[in-house]
């Protein structure tokens, strides 16, 4: 199967157990399989397609992404700018600083520049990049059932276990590798 999946890398036959550490080759394959499902035209590919590619690139978490606004972007500088996450408090969406407390500045690998840009024209500094249809945060148990899920099947790679967090290892495990 060929697609343009970003950095190449040697790859494990055998998958990495969680939290190994070691590079798992299945889920940066995977990855790379999803880009290349979300080539195709679909509803969600929109919204879809660059926020999984930048899970899987860039490290972010799911809430990170979901919290990013179109001013927090510098695709011109590659780079995203990490000042809030959303976190759910008694069934609710809030905006807080992120996990470790810090904001951080995070690379856009040269390839997918082009996938957020479409997300952030005509919008406003404050707008949410990755949004529901009526404008709203994307809740990651809705995301990941109504969409994420669906990908992963129509790739056919249910069974790896992957998920939105798995997604966050495959930028830490092709750094090195790349």
């Amino acid at each position: 199967m060929t697609s343009r999946a970003g950095p190449r890398s040697n790859h494990d036959a055998r998958p990495a157990p969680s939290g190994s550490g070691r590079f798992d080759g299945r889920i940066a394959n995977a990855a790379a399989s999803l880009r290349t499902a979300y080539d195709q035209v679909a509803a969600g590919a929109r919204i879809n397609r660059p926020l999984i590619l930048l899970l899987a690139y860039t490290g972010l978490r799911f809430n990170e992404a979901a919290a990013m606004r179109v001013g927090k972007v510098d695709l011109k500088g590659r780079r995203i700018r990490i000042t809030t996450a959303f976190a759910e408090v008694e069934g609710k969406l809030v905006e807080q600083s992120p996990k470790t407390g810090k904001s951080r500045t995070v690379p856009i690998p040269p390839s997918l520049v082009p996938e957020p840009a479409p997300l952030l024209d005509g919008q406003p500094d404050d707008a949410l990049v990755f949004a529901t249809k009526r404008g709203a945060p994307l809740h990651l148990r809705n995301w990941r059932r109504r969409e994420f899920d669906t990908a992963v099947r129509d790739a056919e790679l249910d069974g790896l276990g992957l998920t939105p967090h798995e997604l966050r290892h495959t930028a830490a495990s092709l750094a090195p590798a790349a």
